[in-house]
């Protein structure tokens, strides 16, 4: 997996882990069972530690009523551009 690509991916991991622990107040088994898929998925997404399939991404914004373009929109835009900016800097 390149850099970017872990980069990515974790900042994606966060960002789900936010909205399920400070919107919506569920365990990583509540989501699971709420989006289809395991314990041990949720964490490993959260973690950065698993490539994720959009529809994987699609069930999990589902699960907390938004669009997978909500999920992603701000924390990853965001993080791309620090990410890109601080490699600039060398």
């Amino acid at each position: 997996m390149k850099e970017n690509d872990k980069f990515v991916l974790e900042v994606l991991g966060r960002e789900i882990r936010h909205w399920r622990i400070n919107h919506f107040l569920w365990t990583q088994e509540e989501l699971a069972e709420r989006s289809g898929l395991t314990r041990n998925q949720i964490s490993l997404i959260e973690n950065g530690a698993k490539d994720i399939r959009i529809t994987t991404l699609r069930n999990i914004a589902q699960a907390f009523g938004m669009t997978v373009s909500r999920l992603t929109k701000f924390k990853l835009f965001s993080n791309e551009q620090i990410f890109y900016n601080k490699r600039e800097r060398f």
